[in-house]
């Protein structure tokens, strides 16, 4: 049987904030979706699984936030994550703050190295960074031919402080952090 009976006719859906809620959440001008973002809902994918993750008790969310609130400029580097966590791990009594690349695959390899290049540049002007713990960056891929792409793009990048910058599933977070 097809979805939706013999004749199928299921549609897609994708729920959205209304004007009100998007006001509670958001400090941007409400914009109705007219068309799914495969991107967009990836990243609240892995926001749901931190949220999941918290739910069962081994993570707490101190803090977060999403586009265009986790952007910042670090010493005129443009950052610009899709997503900013910090993260109490409580089985390790660890705290962990990261910046959140979720990857689709369609950056060109040119605009992914600029890209770490304004993080390592932010890294090395740490010190006009405002919080008191400077960020990892991790990048989430859509795929494990993604990630296999994404790790070989980050050989070319010269000089990146190890354990900086990272590769992973996003279907693989937040569990790889335990």
């Amino acid at each position: 049987m097809l979805p939706g009976g013999a004749r199928g006719g299921s549609q897609r859906y994708c729920y959205a904030l209304g004007p009100n809620a998007w006001r509670m959440y958001s400090s941007t001008r409400y914009r109705p979706q007219r068309t799914l973002n495969p991107h967009t809902l990836a990243i609240a994918d892995a926001y749901v699984a931190i949220k999941q993750a918290e739910r069962e008790k081994w993570v707490d969310v101190l803090t977060y936030g999403t586009e265009p609130d986790s952007w910042i400029d670090v010493a005129g580097a443009d950052l610009r994550p899709d997503l900013y966590v910090e993260l109490g791990l409580r089985e390790k009594r660890e705290r962990v703050v990261l910046w959140l690349e979720v990857d689709m695959g369609s950056e060109r390899q040119k605009q992914i190295l600029e890209k770490v290049d304004r993080y390592k540049y932010a890294l090395e002007h740490s010190a006009e960074y405002p919080l008191d713990v400077f960020p990892s960056v991790l990048f989430l891929a859509c795929d494990k031919a993604r990630a296999d792409e994404l790790r070989t793009i980050l050989r070319r990048a010269p000089q990146t402080p190890e354990g900086f910058i990272s590769v992973a599933l996003l279907s693989s977070f937040p569990q790889l952090l335990r």
